[in-house]
């Protein structure tokens, strides 16, 4: 009886022992008073991408009296967007509120750099910006290429490249032929800065041009200049038996003292053919006081012709 009453005990200890005490279970409270939030589901809008083309690989090239805008993108931003730089219609140059007037979205895009074509590409309208924005007009694209310097033409539209030749900025030659020119317009002793040196064919008759651009601020922190300050772009072609300097857009000061001129800044950016007309325009970039742009000029028969000026601000 005794081994009993031992055993009983002993299973009632080992069975408390397996018993783990009870956890805490937290019960949340509900407010019955205050109305549960409702959600209303929206439906998703999606809008209607602009129509894509596919690049026809061997486009009907456009007649010379068509009409083209010449669409110019050197950053990428998220529209895509190429600026309104003008146009060609009847092989004139027109401004960029006449192209605005009577550019289409519905149709085939081609998109070239100096090196030649680059891709198709659709256009769209930008309706949240408000144009003209600070005094240019833009489209958007479907284009991600970010490649620096792009122009667009209504596809078939007929494009010329030629080879372009950089030459190192130090060179001999033309650093003395700046400051050549710089002393005949009046500059004792100019500082010769020069930005870039380009050479290419620009009218096709097998005669190189070199361009360079060149320029000197004694102040590089305010909108002033004085005397031995400039900015130029200048044109070197063989005539004969010489070479002839010829500048397509030159600023140089001469002023003894500092004047609040708020200088433009030109350095040469590209080249190619805009207008169909088998000759490259120069296309060069332009910098100010809290402003940026770019001008085209045409070179031709001896004549230089600015084409198109977008600056911002003016």
């Amino acid at each position: 009886m005794k081994i009993f009453h031992f055993l009983f005990i002993l299973c009632t200890l080992i069975l408390s022992a397996c018993v783990t005490a009870p956890t805490a279970t937290v019960v949340p409270v509900i407010d019955t008073q205050t109305p549960r939030p409702t959600f209303t589901i929206t439906a998703t809008v999606t809008e209607t991408p602009p129509a894509t083309f596919t690049p026809t690989p061997n486009v009907a090239p456009l007649p010379a009296g068509s009409f083209s805008p010449i669409l110019y993108r050197e950053y990428v931003d998220r529209f895509y967007s190429f600026k309104i730089l003008g146009g060609v219609r009847d092989g004139a140059w027109i401004t960029d509120d006449a192209v605005v007037q009577q550019i289409r979205y519905d149709q085939p895009y081609a998109v070239y750099s100096s090196r030649g074509f680059t891709a198709p590409a659709a256009i769209s309208n930008i309706d949240s910006v408000e144009p003209p924005y600070c005094g240019s007009y833009y489209v958007g694209s479907d284009l991600t290429d970010d490649s620096s310097v792009l122009f667009g033409f209504v596809q078939g539209w007929q494009v010329t490249t030629r080879p372009v030749e950089e030459i190192a900025a130090d060179s001999p030659v033309y650093q003395k032929a700046v400051a050549d020119w710089l002393i005949a317009q009046g500059m004792a002793q100019p500082e010769v800065d020069i930005t870039r040196i380009l050479r290419t064919d620009i009218e096709g008759d097998g005669t190189d041009e070199v361009f360079i651009s060149a320029s000197h601020f004694a102040s590089t922190v305010m909108p002033v200049t004085a005397g031995g300050d400039y900015s130029i772009v200048l044109m070197r072609k063989v005539n004969g038996s010489e070479v002839i300097t010829t500048p397509l857009v030159a600023d140089v000061y001469l002023s003894a003292q500092p004047e609040a001129t708020y200088p433009y800044t030109y350095v040469l950016n590209d080249f190619l053919d805009l207008n169909q007309d088998a000759n490259l325009e120069v296309l060069i970039k332009v910098t100010r006081w809290e402003g940026m742009g770019v001008m085209v000029y045409e070179v031709k028969g001896g004549s230089i012709v600015q084409a198109i000026k977008e600056i911002c601000p003016e």
